[in-house]
């Protein structure tokens, strides 16, 4: 939401200072750590080459600290798969004039079994 301040540790979302509990959230293993993606935004985004170029330039506008504050008008947003997502990280902010309606359901978020099948 606009004016919230926002980052990650370890894959561990902070919303205004708080560590979110997402156990939905999908959460990066040792091998696959991503410093850009899991520490979010204490990495300069020219290391990361799936960030677009123009949020190479704008992300540092918005980090006061070690958080990334969102803009009047704007949201910034990231999905549950995030450690294999294209989400905000990689190309910025929402303006509020493209966001339209309001979720209705969860469509893909299933309790898998165990096994995985």
């Amino acid at each position: 939401m606009p004016g919230d301040r926002i980052h990650l540790r370890g894959g561990v979302v902070y919303l205004n200072g708080d560590a979110q509990n997402e156990p939905e959230a999908a959460k990066p293993s040792f091998a696959e750590y991503n410093p850009y993606r899991d520490d979010f935004p204490s990495i300069p985004p020219s290391e990361d080459s799936e960030v677009t170029a123009e949020w190479s330039v704008d992300l540092p506008n918005h980090i006061q600290g070690e958080d990334l504050v969102v803009p009047t008008g704007s949201y910034f947003v990231m999905g549950d798969n995030r450690a294999n997502s294209h989400d905000g990280r990689y190309w910025g902010f929402v303006p509020r004039r493209n966001i339209v309606g309001r979720p209705l359901f969860v469509y893909w978020s299933i309790a898998m079994p165990e096994s995985g099948i």
